[in-house]
């Protein structure tokens, strides 16, 4: 087993800061390792484990957009190779199949909007009263004619016509205090709901896990060795990420998903009918939320259940995100009706990947949507339009003085808001009982409160000047705010206009909310879904802030380079024959499964002329273990499996194979041809690589010689830019 001061020398920067004095004690340099909230104690203790480090955000697993790119165009060279009148239908719909899924997309989610919509009169009209005979009726529907009382909570009956409607009880105490109670039930049945969804991220550990013997320091199964079982594993046993998949407004999540990891299950039927019908009681509870963030969500849900009908989407996470992005358009545009300010949306908000093709599906997407909403008439008004006003007045040069000053309060508001969110919610989510009940804490919505807070105070300060109606000051005030909370600014400003009908007034929403966003940059760097995914630990790489980081660290690819254990554990020294023997790729494999990465892989190395080990290519470990799993079982039928060699670089050098061995072929699941960057390259060239290219790992090479010195997955620099920002290393 290493030594204490083996492992002293092993640790990186990702997990200890090199700079720490040899005079603080044991325990101080071991808090300082720990990366924000990423690193549990459990991870702690596997940096110091014989198994080698363990990454943050080990429960996600990545896609490679440039492999997925390829992989698509040989689907397409494919598709177009064979001649005939069938050949050529087959690629006219593989070529329209994207703007056919689009279309499903955006019907199928205005018909669950127009469901949720009436179901939510519906629900929370049944907190004064119900429609005798004709339960599942909304009041406005149960009567013909209806006015309402100077009391919140009672209305009286103008006619016979009105006659099917019961109000709970006549008195106003107890009709208050039913309207209370079932707000609080909806509140319930809502979270209830939503803790249906409890899921479990795929944490890797071997089914056959390994151990270190004290003795010879060699890697031994414990079924092999008798002797193992006598010397337990230190290793701790980590379980994956606890998650509620319907909880919140899933947009965090969805970020996280289209900038490259998987959320398991986020995007599934079950999650889809559990946030339909929570959002249905969650907005019936008079809650101040409401379900435009939702939307978002079923409507990616919708995406992603399309796109799995769909060959050429579901086998490639690149075309699936582009399907999302496009679906993601949709849910915003039913929520405001608001279709172009939802493909705005999906693009500046949520999207990391948006090229002109899914510009032009997220249009047609949203555009389908708004077009099945308008008929379907869930609002009964035959408009799109939410809160159609009209102030008959024209606002004055001095007024963008008011309109200023509106976005300096919005500003304010959102950067104080999203600051202190953050940290009540670290601290209130710190608690046990939180932990254990979370349903304890029922969530609110960001939209709406920002909107509602952001029009009280500007028609407070329109009344105040008193010289135009001061809906425009509302109005204006509630863009301010809600971009001071999110720091939307051209999204937002087109669904203000869309949500309002109100063109001419775009110019002081636009003033405002730029005045917002600047205000609430100052007081805290982030908006609210980007604080949110740190307070869920949901990994993202989003390469301007990634940048806005690192400019200021002076730090070349090097600090990046993991551990020389890490690296001897992932790296096959491949021989001049090309072929490794089946045993040392389990073993390699296991010990992938015991760092629990999920995405990392192997490296292949060989000996060039002068001795120095040159790379020569990169198996992933899902890719190893799908050989491993499905192809070495049938060859072990007839064999032992210390007689099988796997052959990982081709047939450069032919050999005879020995009579009393077999051989399995791997080479097609090997990249021969993985990107690489120098060791003393700008830590900006690696941000770039990653985010813009959307890699999953990188080789790093010595200069000069070419010899590799390290492998970067992703994770590792998403947890490096985390601990970075979390230190106040680059602002």
């Amino acid at each position: 087993m290493a030594s204490d001061e083996e492992n002293g020398h092993e640790r990186t920067p990702l997990l200890h800061q090199a700079r720490l004095s040899h005079l603080q004690h044991e325990q101080d340099e071991e808090a300082s390792s720990v990366i924000a909230s990423t690193v549990t104690k459990e991870e702690q203790q596997l940096a110091e484990s014989p198994v080698g480090e363990r990454l943050p955000y080990n429960d996600y697993t990545t896609i490679d957009w440039l492999h997925d790119l390829v992989k698509d165009s040989y689907r397409y060279r494919a598709l177009h190779s064979h001649p005939g009148l069938r050949y050529k239908l087959l690629t006219l719909l593989d070529a329209s199949s994207g703007w056919l899924a689009v279309v499903v997309i955006g019907a199928l989610t205005a018909c669950i909007a127009f469901l949720v919509d009436i179901a939510v009169v519906t629900v929370s009209d049944w907190k004064t009263g119900y429609c005798s005979g004709h339960f599942l009726r909304n009041r406005e529907d149960c009567c013909v004619a209806v006015e309402k009382s100077p009391s919140l909570f009672m209305m009286k009956e103008t006619g016979e016509e009105c006659a099917d409607w019961k109000v709970w009880s006549e008195d106003y105490k107890s009709s208050f205090a039913i309207y209370v109670a079932m707000a609080m039930a909806f509140g319930i049945i809502s979270s209830s709901l939503t803790m249906l969804t409890r899921s479990t991220l795929p944490s890797t550990s071997s089914s056959n896990p390994i151990t270190k013997n004290a003795s010879n320091g060699h890697t031994t199964s414990p079924s092999s060795s008798a002797s193992a079982s006598n010397n337990p594993p230190t290793t701790p046993t980590v379980q994956g990420k606890t998650m509620y998949l319907a909880s919140g407004s899933g947009i965090p999540e969805i970020k996280t998903i289209l900038s490259g990891f998987s959320i398991p299950s986020f995007l599934s039927l079950p999650v889809l009918i559990v946030k339909s019908l929570g959002a249905i009681f969650a907005v019936s509870s008079s809650l101040c939320l409401g379900k435009e963030g939702p939307f978002v969500h079923i409507s990616t849900c919708i995406g992603h259940l399309t796109g799995r009908l769909i060959p050429k989407y579901a086998s490639n996470g690149r075309k699936m995100r582009e399907l999302l992005s496009a679906a993601c358009s949709a849910g915003l545009s039913v929520a405001f009706g608001a279709p172009i300010g939802g493909v705005l949306f999906s693009y500046e908000e949520i999207s990391t990947y948006f090229p002109r093709k899914v510009l032009w599906r997220a249009f047609l997407c949203s555009l389908t949507a708004a077009m099945v909403l308008k008929e379907l008439n869930p609002t009964g008004t035959g408009k799109l339009v939410l809160f159609e006003s009209r102030f008959g007045d024209e606002y004055n040069a001095i007024h963008y003085f008011v309109f200023v000053l509106l976005g300096v309060a919005g500003g304010i508001f959102g950067g104080l808001f999203c600051k202190f969110n953050f940290l009540w919610s670290k601290w209130f989510r710190a608690f046990g009982v939180i932990k254990r009940y979370p349903v304890l804490e029922v969530p609110s919505g960001v939209i709406i409160p920002a909107l509602d807070a952001g029009a009280f105070f500007g028609r407070l300060v329109g009344q105040a000047i008193g010289s135009i109606s001061p809906g425009i000051f509302a109005m204006v005030g509630a863009a301010a705010f809600l971009a001071g909370v999110s720091r939307m600014t051209i999204s937002l400003a087109v669904i203000m206009f869309e949500l309002t009908g109100q063109l001419s007034y775009t110019v002081p929403s636009m003033l405002a909310i730029l005045t917002a966003k600047w205000v609430a940059d100052a007081i805290s760097s982030e908006g609210v879904y980007d604080l949110a995914q740190s307070l869920l630990s949901h990994p993202f790489l989003d390469p301007d802030t990634a940048l806005s980081i690192v400019r200021r660290h002076k730090a070349c690819v090097e600090v990046l380079i993991p551990p020389q254990r890490t690296m001897d554990d992932i790296t096959v020294h491949v021989p001049t024959s090309n072929k490794v023997a089946l045993t040392l790729l389990k073993e390699k494999l296991d010990a992938l499964r015991e760092r629990g990465l999920m995405d990392a892989g192997l490296v292949l190395v060989q000996k060039n002329g002068g001795g120095v080990e040159v790379l020569q290519g990169y198996i992933s470990q899902s890719e190893l273990e799908f050989g491993l799993t499905k192809l070495v079982p049938g060859v072990l039928v007839s064999t032992q499996e210390d007689d099988v060699q796997v052959r990982l670089l081709g047939q450069e050098i032919d050999e005879p194979t020995s009579p009393m061995n077999l051989e399995m072929d791997l080479t097609p699941f090997v990249d021969r041809t993985p990107l690489s960057i120098c060791a003393k390259a700008p830590l900006e060239y690696a941000v770039e690589m990653f985010s813009k290219l959307g890699l999953r790992y990188l080789m790093v090479t010595k200069e000069g010689t070419g010899q590799l010195v390290g492998v970067i997955i992703k994770k590792r620099l998403v947890g490096y830019l985390e601990h970075l920002r979390e230190h106040g290393e680059g602002d």
